[in-house]
């Protein structure tokens, strides 16, 4: 069901990946 290929950060970067599976409030951590 992913629709977008891509390195963690590229997805967490896409504004439409991020709402869908990780919310608005999401940030990427390490």
């Amino acid at each position: 069901k992913i629709f977008k290929s891509g390195t963690a950060k590229e997805l967490s970067e896409d504004e439409q990946v991020r709402n869908l599976y990780l919310g608005k409030n999401f940030e990427l951590r390490k």
